[in-house]
């Protein structure tokens, strides 16, 4: 009996997972915004995959590696016109974004450097019994589809 699923068995238990777990675990810790996450993140066969910014959701943003106050204030004036903004806009924040920006420049982020516990669902016993059985009604299936009609 091959146990490899395919691309199309196992692409729709990872969306619902996404669905029913991490979706709901973005949300406990607060942290959407824009909602472009959450219609974002996707199951591409086995894996799931997010925005470029993921990374910081998980692990938090260290302060800029380049403490030069020019290089701050480049980098605090772009991200507040930018992603800072939306983001400000998004959670109804009322302070300026080049002020949130220059405090992520100086001092990393609310999840620096300690980290978010966002990806850890994944690994949490209802995430693996929900994936285990799932994959196993596939492979119910399959047995039944192999035995049939065999014993007639």
């Amino acid at each position: 009996m091959d146990f490899q699923f395919s691309k199309e068995e196992i692409e729709p238990i990872i969306r619902e997972v996404i669905i029913r777990f991490l979706i709901p675990k973005f949300r406990e810790l607060g942290m959407p915004a824009s909602g472009q996450w959450e219609q974002e993140v996707e199951a591409r066969a086995n894996e799931i995959w997010g925005m470029d910014y993921t990374e910081y959701l998980v692990d938090g943003r260290p302060p800029n590696t380049n403490d030069d106050p020019d290089a701050i204030r480049r980098w605090a004036v772009w991200a507040g016109s930018t992603f800072i903004k939306d983001w400000a806009e998004a959670k109804g924040v009322n302070i300026p974004p080049i002020a949130i920006a220059y405090k992520i420049a100086r001092d990393g982020t609310d999840w620096y450097p300690e980290g978010s516990d966002l990806l850890d669902v994944l690994s949490e016993p209802e995430v693996i019994d929900f994936i285990n059985e799932e994959l196993g009604k596939i492979i119910i299936e399959r047995v039944k589809k192999q035995f049939e009609g065999a014993f007639v």
